[in-house]
């Protein structure tokens, strides 16, 4: 069997539990129909974004409002520019994916194969060079001739979580 994903403590769930209330009060959490493995599951329902808000004073969501959602994807498809969007062709979460709309000087990519933690290095060789005159162009300046990339420290923290 595959690994699927290492046991999570609290700390672990901390470090991302905004996400998770998010998902749960604006974004909408996955749901999943377990009508037909009911009968095997241990903890049933517990795959929600709820379930993973380590309880505390005070730490209670609030009803889902998709308004905010709304708003975000109201605004990207009028208003947005300069924008990349990157899904993983294999990311589940890209069902829910943004769309560009009428954005102006923006690009909606798909890497083959990548999932959740897609990156401009994973597409393809066309799709990243686009996305890389793009990102230049608009940052007024040329990516570093040699390849090598500074990890930002939000990438490493997204490494531990295999993201």
């Amino acid at each position: 069997m595959k690994k699927v994903s290492e046991p999570s403590s609290d700390a672990d769930l901390l470090r991302v539990e905004p996400y998770y209330w998010q998902s749960a009060t604006q974004l909408g959490g996955i749901l999943v129909d377990e009508a037909n493995v009911a009968d095997l599951l241990q903890l049933p329902g517990f795959n929600t974004a709820r379930s993973f808000i380590v309880p505390g004073p005070g730490k209670t969501p609030g009803p889902h409002d998709p308004a905010p959602a709304q708003d975000v994807a109201d605004w990207l498809a009028a208003e947005g520019e300069r924008l990349l969007l990157i899904y993983g062709e294999n990311d589940p979460w890209t069902a829910g994916a943004f769309e560009l709309g009428e954005a102006a000087d923006s690009y909606l990519f798909h890497a083959p194969g990548g999932n959740h933690g897609a990156r401009i290095a994973d597409l393809a060789d066309a799709d990243r060079e686009q996305a890389i005159v793009a990102v230049e162009a608009w940052a007024g300046t040329r990516a570093r001739s040699d390849g090598w990339v500074r990890p930002a420290p939000i990438r490493e923290t997204l490494r531990q979580f295999g993201w």
